[in-house]
């Protein structure tokens, strides 16, 4: 069965409301507010959905988060539409969330005016909010905390500069490494010190060499965040950040490793200890289930997105929404928003994040959204597969690996 009979149904949400949405989005982007400081995004998101019957948990495990839900009373699986809402310091919704919450809001209503115009249509519909994405990961928190017990399956759609069938979202562990040295006078007494900058130049080359060896899919990014307060003083204390990511868990445990002993062998070199700390939220890699991301492909063709048949592989960074596909089946398809010269995470996709087209692009992708998720509702092979591709692709990625990744501090010596 196929869940487009009920497009005039869906039209006739999308046309009745445009207006508030365009109002919702423009108001998101002129406010833009960092991870679990989205106050006024979240009240302006529950209330939205408060008027349109859903029965909503405000502030839902996390001051910001919240769980809008519509349920039939009748038998069904649990289908799960997520929002994000969180912006970037400085360049604001630079990853055009304003966007993913009204497509969110857009997929949510439609679905439910559906379930309620035909009531042989089973099942519960969660609209659920989560702050945070950009670092440092509300959802993880939010599943630890029991946000998808009972949850069938999870979507939601990404803006990016264009539209991507092949794409992959790495997995990625955030963390800091501080290196110990010794103070002394830089010209008097330059042998009584232990120099810490050393280590962390020693630490950032020594990745640098490291990366020839890379597989293509891997990425670590450094920065050195503390280097010394002045220059006749040698520095008895340093910092690095750093980002590790990788396709699978796999690869995500045996890169942490070598990047371990690159910063270990720089304290070694110099005569400082060294203490990192690995963030213990991880994000994970993003499973695509394949059921449900080809159904949305195929609506998505049907209106009009004209991929790309290139089979190069984009890898377009990473999101908690990948602990999302890890724990039930989900997607997370990314659409373009008109401007293919513009990365996300640039002031230029800000710019682009509120224009006319980003919205028609936003919709659309909602309506595929929306098309996916009924066709889950409605068709119970399909659910079967869903469940059936989940198992095996979280055994392929490694998954169960997960314990083996580095979180919390490790010292040296």
């Amino acid at each position: 069965m196929s869940a487009t009979k009920f497009s005039e149904i869906i039209d006739g949400v999308i046309n009745q409301e445009e207006c508030e949405l365009r109002k919702i989005s423009n108001s998101l982007h002129s406010n833009p507010e960092l991870a679990y400081k989205e106050v006024k995004s979240h009240d302006i998101l529950t209330e939205y959905l408060s008027s349109k019957g859903f029965s909503v948990d405000r502030s839902y495990i996390l001051p910001t988060a919240f769980r809008a839900v519509h349920d039939t009373g009748r038998p069904g699986p649990t289908v799960c539409v997520v929002c994000e809402y969180d912006a970037l310091p400085e360049i604001g919704h630079a990853c055009g969330h304003n966007l993913i919450a009204i497509t969110g809001l857009l997929a949510g209503t439609s679905v439910k005016q559906v379930m309620t115009s035909h009531p042989e249509i089973g099942g519960r519909l969660v609209v659920m909010g989560t702050p945070a994405e950009e670092l440092p990961s509300g959802k993880v928190e939010m599943i630890r905390a029991g946000a998808l017990e009972g949850v069938d399956v999870a979507l939601m759609s990404h803006p990016t500069p264009a539209d991507y069938r092949r794409a992959i979202s790495l997995a990625v562990s955030m963390g800091d490494v501080r290196f110990f040295g010794k103070a002394s006078h830089a010209a008097a007494f330059p042998w009584l010190g232990v120099n810490a900058l050393d280590a962390a130049v020693l630490a950032y080359q020594n990745i640098s060499a490291l990366r020839q060896q890379f597989k293509p899919s891997y990425r670590v990014h450094v920065i050195i965040s503390e280097g010394g307060v002045k220059p006749n003083i040698i520095p008895e204390s340093s910092q690095l950040q750093f980002f590790v990511r990788a396709a699978t868990v796999g690869d995500l445990v045996e890169l942490q490793q070598r990047v371990y002993k690159c910063f270990q062998s720089a304290a070694m070199a110099t005569g400082c200890s060294m203490k990192m700390t690995f963030s213990d939220k991880p994000y994970m890699p993003l499973l695509q289930n394949v059921p449900m991301i080809s159904r949305y492909f195929r609506y998505a063709t049907e209106l009009g997105v004209d991929y790309d048949e290139d089979e190069t592989v984009a890898m377009l960074g990473s999101t908690d929404m990948g602990n999302f596909s890890v724990t039930v089946p989900s997607i997370h398809p990314f659409y373009g928003i008109g401007q293919a010269s513009v990365a996300n995470h640039t002031r230029e996709f800000a710019t682009v994040a509120a224009t006319d087209g980003a919205y028609v692009a936003a919709v659309r992708s909602a309506r595929s959204l929306t098309l996916t998720a009924l066709d889950v509702l409605t068709d119970n092979g399909l659910l079967v597969e869903v469940k059936e591709d989940f198992k095996r692709t979280v055994s392929q990625q490694g998954v169960q690996l997960l314990p083996s990744v580095m979180c919390g501090s490790y010292e040296f010596p």
